[in-house]
């Protein structure tokens, strides 16, 4: 159960030692500690993710990558939807990956003015989903 102190004028003394009578919240009183507590922490944590996006933001735009350019290769679904882009996208990818590589070689960043795009960007994303759909469908048919 959750327990608050009782009012100050209700403890007794035990023994030398002040003990507190106890008594049980109320629904309503736990509900609403429990809507500030999450407004509280909803707030620090919408705090720390917008600080977490700028930084991501600042380092892909550092080296003109886009956010679907570091997904992790090795998962299937990523192999997948890679396997479905257009030759556009795959040349995109490719000239981004390998500028990068040479600007993190050369220890330089891209000039400031290149670096004023949006490198959330999706064009890997949406292929990738549709992959996870139809390997889950696989599941549930090969299941029946």
């Amino acid at each position: 159960k959750n327990w608050r102190r009782a009012d100050p004028r209700g403890e007794r003394a035990f023994l030398g030692h002040r003990l507190s009578i106890l008594t049980p919240l109320s629904p309503s009183l736990l509900s609403e500690r429990m809507a500030a507590r999450r407004q509280f922490f909803s707030g620090i944590m919408n705090a720390v993710a917008k600080a977490y996006s700028e930084s991501v933001t600042r380092s892909l735009q550092r080296y003109g990558l886009r956010y679907d350019d570091v997904v992790n290769e090795a998962l299937p679904s990523v192999q997948e939807a890679l396997t479905r882009l257009t030759p556009e996208e795959k040349v995109g990818r490719d000239r981004r990956l390998k500028r990068a590589l040479d600007l993190s070689f050369k220890k330089k960043t891209m000039p400031e003015e290149m670096q004023n795009y949006d490198p959330f960007q999706k064009y890997l994303y949406d292929h990738k989903e549709k992959a996870l759909k139809e390997q889950d469908e696989r599941e549930i048919l090969n299941n029946y």
